[in-house]
């Protein structure tokens, strides 16, 4: 898990922002969220039919842990899901269904850790409240009795489900790109010599929720 761990902690450390700035910025982020859901649906697809499926957890080797590991880190990239990249490349090194979804889900627990410690620094003391307790925890109820349904599940069923649904979900983003019309172009703000005003909003307006 350690070996596992090292190429995405690395990379999200070196990249996270520049990667964030880049595909959360752009106006077609919303094609390469369809394209990674579909391609690796696809090679999940494929994976389920090409790997021998042959070995448990405990005959992992330290390659094998390397080899994940690396795959892992292409999370970054939206679109592309840390635990079905990390299933798929266990299925294609021939660990069983149940072993690949174990592995994975336990590799979530270091990295999803160090990204809660690297995102931490945003955080402010009034985002400390009851409300974000109770998202914390609520998330990992749900989190918990969803790894514990889907290791019960791919017992003696395959992935397609999974596949399905991400093929599903790739052409639904393309037809809301196609169904919403033209992105209208921002006119440009006049630079002024001076600074407006600032009045004080008796309430937070949409923009500053939509920040938060």
């Amino acid at each position: 898990i350690v070996v596992a761990t090292i190429p995405g902690a690395a990379v999200g450390k070196l990249f996270v922002d520049p990667i964030e700035k880049f595909f959360y910025t752009h106006h077609y982020n919303l094609w390469l969220i369809a394209g990674t859901m579909s391609l690796f649906g696809l090679a999940l697809f494929i994976s389920e039919r090409v790997g021998k499926q042959k070995r448990e957890i405990t005959e992992l080797t330290y390659r094998d842990a390397l080899l994940i590991g690396c795959d892992q880190a292409l999370a970054i990239i939206p679109g592309v899901s840390r635990s079905g990249i990390t299933i798929l490349v266990a299925l294609l090194l021939s660990l069983k269904r149940p072993a690949a979804a174990r592995f994975s889900f336990l590799l979530a627990t270091p990295i999803t850790f160090g990204a809660v410690i690297l995102k931490a620094k945003d955080l402010t003391p009034a985002d400390l409240n009851l409300s974000l307790g109770l998202g914390i925890l609520s998330a990992a109820i749900v989190g918990m009795l969803a790894i514990r349904f889907l290791l019960t599940y791919v017992q003696n069923r395959r992935y397609d489900l999974f596949v399905y649904y991400r093929w599903v979900v790739a052409a639904v983003i393309i037809a809301v790109w196609f169904l919403r019309g033209p992105v209208p172009e921002q006119p440009a703000v006049p630079a002024s010599p001076t600074p407006a005003p600032q009045t004080v909003a008796p309430f937070p307006t949409f923009n500053v929720l939509a920040q938060k």
